[in-house]
């Protein structure tokens, strides 16, 4: 028991700190994470868009998640659950890229700016 719960760290810890003493920027830790996120919950998104651009009244516009996917499932199959998954990991992943390095950025600059005020 818990050599699952170690491995896990252990991964988390090389993929955070590459090399010794050197650690990766928020944008490049997350990137990868907010992609395999964006991957697993695809399915979830199709179905809240098919809930979304339900016409009203419809069996699907009750806003029944499962029954969304499984209507998917039925008509597309494994291929409709993940229609546009690369898109979706994509624009996921750069987000966070940008959001967390002007992060880092702004919050490096008013360290920097602190340090040299009075």
């Amino acid at each position: 028991m818990g050599g699952g719960a170690e491995r896990a760290k252990r991964n988390h810890s090389l993929d955070c700190y590459p090399e010794p003493g050197k650690q990766r920027k928020p944008g490049e830790k997350s990137c990868g994470t907010r992609g395999f996120a964006a991957a697993v919950t695809t399915p979830l998104d199709v179905a809240k868009t098919r809930i979304m651009l339900a016409k009203a009244g419809s069996s699907t516009a009750v806003g029944n998640v499962l029954s969304a996917m499984h209507a998917v499932w039925r008509a597309q199959g494994l291929a409709g659950l993940f229609a546009g998954v690369f898109p979706r990991m994509a624009a996921i992943s750069m987000g966070g890229f940008i959001f967390l390095g002007a992060y880092d950025q702004t919050r490096s600059l008013l360290l920097e700016v602190g340090k040299k005020s009075p």
